[in-house]
C-alpha cells in the first residue's frame, strides 16, 4: 500500500494537471514579483523626476578692513576753541597742531591755542563803574603737548547719507604752559573726543577738554579750572 502511495504521488507531480498548477503557482508568483518590480521601478522613475533643489549658498561672513589708519601717520589739524574759566573774560580761540601716532591706538600730540580775550559784560560794568579790572589774567596763549589715545573703532550707518560713518572715541592727557596777559605759568588739559573719518584722509575732530593752570595775580598765586571745547579738521599725511 505504501508503494501504491509513493506512485500516486509522483504521477500528480508529472501529470499535465500538476504540472500547469505548478506553473500557475509559478506564473502567479512570478506575475506578482513582476508587479511588485514594475511598481517599484516605477517609483524609482517617479522619484528620479523630482530633483533635489539647489543648494543655497554659504553665508561668507567678512570683516571690513578698517577704513583709515593710524599707525605711523601724521596728522595736522586745525579748528576753533573755546576757554572758560568763569573769569570775567570771554575768551574764543584758534587752534593748531600735529599729531604722529607710534601704534594704532596711541599717538604723541603737539598743538597750541590762540585767544582773543575780552571782558564780558559783568567785567565791562565793574570797570566802568569802579575803574578797575578784574584780577585775573586775560587768557592769550596755550601751548601743550602729551599723549591720545583712541580706545575703540565704529560705524554707524545714517540713511541720509547713504554710507556709513566712521569714528574713533578718543582720550588725550598733555600738559605745557600757558601765556596769559604776560603771565605764564604751567597748565595741564585732558578730556574725551570723537574723530569721525569723512574721507581716509580727512577726519573732523570734536572734544571737550578741561584745563588747569596756575597763574600768578595781584593776590597771589591760585589754580584755575577752566572748561574747553574745540571742533577741529585736518588731514593724514
Amino acid at each position: 500500500m505504501s508503494g501504491l502511495a509513493v506512485l500516486g504521488a509522483m504521477w500528480l507531480l508529472v501529470a499535465p494537471g500538476g504540472s500547469s498548477a505548478a506553473a500557475g503557482a509559478g506564473a502567479g508568483a512570478g506575475g506578482a514579483a513582476a508587479t511588485r518590480t514594475r511598481t517599484g521601478a516605477g517609483e524609482e522613475e517617479k522619484g528620479s523626476g523630482l530633483r533635489e533643489p539647489a543648494p543655497r549658498p554659504m553665508a561668507e561672513v567678512r570683516v571690513q578692513n578698517r577704513y583709515a589708519r593710524n599707525l605711523n601717520t601724521f596728522q595736522l589739524f586745525a579748528g576753533i576753541d573755546y576757554l572758560e574759566r568763569r573769569d570775567f573774560y570771554v575768551s574764543p580761540g584758534l587752534r593748531v597742531g600735529g599729531t604722529y601716532y607710534l601704534w594704532e591706538s596711541l599717538g604723541l600730540e603737539l598743538q597750541v591755542s590762540r585767544y582773543f580775550s575780552h571782558l564780558n559784560q559783568a567785567g565791562v560794568a565793574v570797570e566802568q563803574m569802579l575803574g578797575v579790572v578784574p584780577d585775573s589774567r586775560a587768557p592769550t596763549w596755550l601751548l601743550v603737548g602729551g599723549g591720545r589715545y583712541a580706545f575703540g573703532y565704529g560705524k554707524m550707518l545714517i540713511g541720509s547719507l547713504q554710507h556709513a560713518i566712521h569714528f574713533e572715541p578718543q582720550a588725550f592727557l598733555q600738559a605745557g604752559i600757558h601765556v596769559h596777559d604776560g603771565s605764564v605759568g604751567p597748565s595741564g588739559l585732558g578730556g574725551i573726543g570723537l574723530m569721525v573719518h569723512a574721507t581716509p584722509r580727512w577726519f573732523v575732530r570734536l572734544e571737550g577738554g578741561m584745563t588747569l593752570e596756575v597763574e600768578r595775580r595781584v593776590t597771589g598765586t591760585v589754580t584755575v579750572l577752566g572748561f574747553l571745547p574745540s571742533l577741529v579738521t585736518g588731514g593724514v599725511f
